[in-house]
Formats: structure tokens, C-alpha cells, sequence
């Protein structure tokens, strides 16, 4: 296979610590660094831009099956208040289907929103946003 080839086909499967939950599919992945500006009083411009934090977010789309939703496959917390709070974080590991090797791995990945998608000769999907600690983009396929 030629070295310089585009990734098709990946898929993210979702683990909980070492055990394979489920997988999800249109996978958008955001990393974002946090600057400051250094600004002295006297002089218009900045002195420099200082970086102070990353995050990372991602949204997924899950496939809706009969009567089993996102809470039954351990991806979403079901309860109240305790178990939001107790949520386990989550590591979705993204692979190139062809070759089924990891092209990157989201780490400490906590839930933070869902919703529903119901379309017209469409298979019903539930898009969800987590928050995680971190994204490899360059993980050991090893």
C-alpha cells in the first residue's frame, strides 16, 4: 500500500477502560489551545502571546438500535446527579478500516450533550459531544 495514501472507511470504537463498548461513525474532533496576550501599559501591541491551556472536543454520530439506546452501551451516564458525577471517562480509538490500524486515540472523553436525528429513508442516529483530556493524532499502531 503506497505510504502517501488518504484514510477512508475510519470508524471509532468506544472503550471503557480496557473493554470494547461500541463503536461510532462521523467523527469530528476539535483541539484547541487556549492563549494569553502579554499587554504593557504604554504600548499598543502585544509583547507576546503566551499559551495557558488545550481542550478537546469531540462529536460523534451512534446508530439508534430498536430499543437500546446510548445509556445501555455504557457511553452515557443513566441516573441522576450521582451518576453524572461518577461517569467513568471514555477512550474512542479511531481506525483506518482498510488497514485497521489506529490513526488516533481521544482520552478521558466525558459526556456533555446528545440529541436525536430522524430523517426520511435514514437510519435514526444520536449525535453526542464529549469533552476529553486529550488527542493523539499519532498513535503507536503497535
Amino acid at each position: 500500500m503506497a505510504a502517501n495514501r488518504a484514510i477512508s472507511g475510519a470508524q471509532a470504537r468506544i472503550y471503557l477502560n480496557d473493554t470494547f463498548i461500541g463503536w461510532a461513525s462521523s467523527v469530528s474532533v476539535q483541539e484547541n489551545i487556549q492563549n494569553v496576550r502579554v499587554d504593557v501599559l504604554g504600548n499598543i501591541d502585544s509583547e507576546e502571546i503566551e499559551p495557558v491551556g488545550r481542550t478537546v472536543s469531540m462529536t460523534c454520530e451512534v446508530v439508534r438500535i430498536k430499543r437500546k439506546p446510548i445509556e445501555s452501551y455504557n457511553a452515557w451516564p443513566e441516573g441522576g446527579t450521582v451518576a453524572v458525577v461518577n461517569f467513568p471517562a471514555l477512550r474512542f480509538v479511531i481506525y483506518n478500516d482498510v488497514d485497521d490500524e489506529p490513526i488516533a486515540v481521544v482520552k478521558g472523553a466525558k459526556p456533555e450533550s446528545k440529541s436525536w436525528r430522524i430523517g426520511a429513508r435514514e437510519v435514526v442516529t444520536q449525535n453526542v459531544t464529549y469533552q476529553a483530556l486529550s488527542l493523539d493524532d499519532n498513535p503507536d499502531p503497535n
